[in-house]
C-alpha cells in the first residue's frame, strides 16, 4: 500500500514540474538555413534579407550554362568588365520576376538544390554567402592587368555582399568573390593601439584570398535575382575553382541565385506566395504543380 501511495505522489510530483518547467530556448530549434519571417516585430527599417540557393547540375548542363542566360541581363557590368569575367571563369547576370519554369523547377527540387539560406543584413556592413569547399589543394591563375597565381590548401569558397541602400524601389549591392582559408592559427600582427602607440597582437580571424579584379556592383528592384555561375572549361580561372567540383568521376558546377528584400513593418501576412523567401520556395513540393 505504501508503495502505491508513494509511486502516486512521485506521479503527481512529475506533473507538477512538467507544467512549470520554464519552455526552451535552444537556437537549434531555428531552421538551419536562419530563415525569419518579413513580418518580425523585432525588425527596424534598415533590416534586409538576402535570400540565396545553390543549384548543383553537372557542369555541362545545357540548360545551367546556355539556355538560362538568354533571360539574363549580363551587360550591366560594362563591356570592360564582362570581358575580365569572360577570361576568368566568372559569369555574372540579372533576372527578373516572374523566374523561367524550369529555373523555378530546379529551386523546388531538393536533389538539384543546396543550402537555401536567408541572412540578415544592415546597410553597409559586409556578410558572406557560402560557395562550397574548395578541394584540398587549388591553384587559381587570375587574369587581369596584373596577373597572378595563388595557391590554396583546403578553403572555403565565399561571396563578400555589401548591401548599399538607395531609394525605397531600389538597393545597391557591391559583390567580390573571396577563398577563406580554414586556418584557425592565430598568427602574429602589429596593431596601434588607443594612445597611439604600436604593439603586437595575435589575430584570431581566418586569412582570406580576394579578388577586387572580378568586384562589381548591382542595383535590384523588387522582384530582380541576381544569377552568379562559373563559364568555360579553363579548370584553373577562379570560376572554375569556386563554383565546380568533382564528385565521384563527374564534374559538377554551382550555380548561385541570390536577391535581397525589405521586411515590412507595417503589413500583415497574406496569402501571397509571390514575396516567399528562396528557401522556402526551395522546400515547396511538387503538389504545387512542378516536375522534378
Amino acid at each position: 500500500m505504501r508503495l502505491l501511495v508513494s509511486g502516486a505522489v512521485g506521479w503527481i510530483l512529475c506533473l507538477l514540474l512538467g507544467c512549470t518547467a520554464v519552455p526552451s530556448t535552444d537556437s537549434s530549434a531555428l531552421p538551419s538555413g536562419g530563415s525569419a519571417s518579413l513580418f518580425d516585430r523585432s525588425l527596424d527599417a534598415n533590416t534586409l534579407f538576402v535570400d540565396t540557393a545553390l543549384i548543383e547540375r553537372p557542369a555541362d548542363d545545357e540548360y545551367c550554362t546556355q539556355t538560362v542566360w538568354l533571360s539574363c541581363d549580363e551587360q550591366f557590368v560594362g563591356l570592360e568588365q564582362l570581358a575580365v569575367f569572360e577570361r576568368n571563369g566568372w559569369r555574372v547576370g540579372r533576372l527578373s520576376a516572374p523566374l523561367p519554369s524550369r529555373l523555378q523547377n530546379l529551386l523546388n527540387s531538393r536533389r538539384s538544390c543546396s543550402g537555401p539560406r536567408r541572412q540578415r543584413a544592415q546597410p553597409n556592413e559586409s556578410l558572406r554567402v557560402n560557395l562550397g569547399d574548395l578541394p584540398c589543394q587549388r591553384i587559381v591563375e587570375l587574369q587581369s592587368k596584373q596577373p597572378r597565381r595563388v595557391e590554396l590548401l583546403n578553403a572555403l569558397g565565399q561571396l563578400d555582399v555589401l548591401p548599399r541602400c538607395g531609394s525605397e524601389e531600389q538597393l545597391t549591392l557591391r559583390l567580390m568573390p573571396v577563398m577563406t582559408l580554414n586556418d584557425n592559427r592565430p598568427r602574429p600582427t602589429v596593431e596601434e593601439s588607443r594612445d597611439g602607440t604600436l604593439r603586437l597582437a595575435l589575430d584570431v580571424r581566418k586569412p582570406f584570398e580576394a579578388f577586387p579584379e572580378l568586384a562589381f556592383e548591382i542595383a535590384l528592384k523588387p522582384g530582380e535575382y541576381l544569377l552568379i555561375g562559373p563559364r568555360g572549361e579553363d579548370r584553373y580561372s577562379v570560376g572554375h575553382a569556386l563554383l565546380t567540383e568533382e564528385h565521384d568521376e563527374q564534374l559538377l558546377s554551382r550555380w548561385l541565385l541570390l536577391r535581397v528584400v525589405r521586411p515590412r513593418l507595417e503589413e500583415q501576412p497574406s496569402g501571397d506566395s509571390k514575396t516567399a523567401p528562396l528557401a522556402l520556395q526551395a522546400g515547396y513540393s511538387t503538389a504545387r504543380g512542378t516536375s522534378r
